[in-house]
């Protein structure tokens, strides 16, 4: 079942642009909760996208929340994708259970470089073919997920994830000059950090890291809407520490959001 434009439907059917042509569109992914989870950021954020892709549509807060009852996906993955002619919201299980938390997510690198200096890194565009094909090659290698370097041998993100690391008491994130997407949950951990509302006052960081911070770290995670906040277990083959500190980061999380990954 869809929401298209406006019209709930078994039948997605959609008018032919650029969005279906060449992925010239933007799209979010939220948890389907009541509200959902950080509605204003990924609103405020599709809409820089939009603006960046010159679109003039926009999504309104009721829409979303209404989308939710009308698809009847609460506690589920919601998607809103927009491109010139379309408005489409779909909704689908959460692919996450609790034994993947507890395993924590195995990380290799990408052979894939990232831009710096793209647009399209910093927005969440209908055209995820690169994510998508290293996701997919990173699972066939047994991993979780695949980190990105970029022309500086920088680290940006995963496919799916903005990563953080723990060193002296203090939480590390790349950058965004570096060439990531701002994650509405790293958002969120910038504000909690900036407002000492962490556990153990933990700050957080933005900087230029190479892999090698990440593998000699006190502990990784790796966030985004959908998985919430997800330890690190394996960076590069080498076996990562898992401190305390870094679960009652993702309690808090939970707790603030009612998330219950």
């Amino acid at each position: 079942m869809w929401i298209i434009n406006g019209r709930k439907t078994d039948d997605p059917k959609v008018e032919l642009d650029g969005g279906y042509f060449f992925g010239y569109g933007a799209f979010e992914t939220l948890l389907a909760e009541a509200p959902p989870v950080f509605l204003r950021m990924h609103l405020e954020r599709l809409h820089r996208a939009l603006d960046v892709l010159g679109i003039g549509r926009r999504v309104e807060p009721w829409e979303v929340e209404q989308a939710v009852e009308l698809l009847s996906c609460r506690g589920q993955v919601l998607k809103v994708a927009v491109s010139e002619k379309n408005t489409v919201f779909s909704a689908r299980p959460n692919p996450y259970r609790q034994s993947d938390y507890a395993q924590g997510a195995v990380l290799g690198p990408s052979s894939v470089g990232k831009n710096s200096l793209s647009p399209a890194v910093r927005i969440k565009s209908l055209n995820y073919l690169e994510n998508l094909l290293e996701n997919r090659k990173a699972k066939g290698q047994g991993w979780s997920d695949a980190f990105f370097l970029n022309e500086k041998g920088c680290v940006t993100e995963t496919t799916t994830a903005n990563l953080f690391f723990l060193q002296n008491g203090k939480l590390h994130t790349p950058a965004l000059e570096n060439g990531l997407l701002d994650g509405t949950v790293r958002r969120w951990l910038l504000e909690e950090g900036q407002g000492n509302r962490l556990p153990e006052g933990l700050a957080v960081m933005e900087g230029n890291y190479g892999p090698e911070a990440f593998a000699a770290s006190e502990g990784v995670i790796m966030t985004n809407s959908v998985l919430g906040v997800m330890a690190v277990s394996s960076w590069e083959g080498r076996e990562l520490p898992r401190p305390e500190v870094l679960e009652a980061v993702r309690r808090h999380y939970g707790e603030a959001t009612e998330w219950k990954g």
